[in-house]
């Protein structure tokens, strides 16, 4: 677990710099030493939004909460990129699904009717 961290970390590095390929291989290498750790996956899931690959983005948004249901925000970056990929129903999907688990402290609590309302 002690690697997965360090890749982790040094993966981020790499991706504020928006050298998001690299970012990727070293979050692949973080998963591979702790599969459990949701951090890489919801930085690899960001890298891929990045990149405009919004199907590997939500694959690895959707493990995230697979693995820990408490993460709900990233439920609105499902949406997102559900609504990126203009499938307007799945992206309602999950909107409606932070919407009924954030609260007025949520991250995206104050955009959340505005998504809706402009899918709708």
């Amino acid at each position: 677990p002690d690697y997965s961290l360090a890749y982790n970390n040094k993966g981020y590095l790499y991706q504020s710099q928006e050298d998001y390929m690299k970012a990727i291989e070293l979050y692949n290498k973080a998963v591979i030493y702790d599969a459990y750790d949701t951090n890489p996956l919801w930085n690899r899931g960001d890298c891929y939004f990045a990149l405009k690959e919004y199907d590997q983005a939500i694959s690895n948004y959707k493990k995230v909460y697979d693995l820990n249901s408490e993460y709900y925000n990233v439920l609105f970056q499902i949406a997102e990129s559900y609504e990126k990929k203009g499938n307007k129903t799945e992206a309602l999907n999950y909107y409606f699904q932070y919407k009924a688990k954030a609260n007025s402290g949520s991250m995206y609590f104050d955009e959340i009717d505005k998504r809706i309302k402009n899918l709708e």
